[in-house]
């Protein structure tokens, strides 16, 4: 049975850089198109 390790990130930045699009695609593997404003932006 292969080790899971849990890490902790913290991502960093300015508004509207595309922080949440990093992240949704180092954890989902995909990159999306549109732009889904996160709360700030709304």
């Amino acid at each position: 049975m292969p080790l899971v390790r849990y890490r902790k990130v913290v991502i960093l930045g300015y508004r509207c850089v595309g922080k949440t699009s990093l992240a949704h695609q180092f954890v989902e593997g995909e990159f999306s198109e549109g732009y889904d404003p996160t709360v700030e932006n709304r």
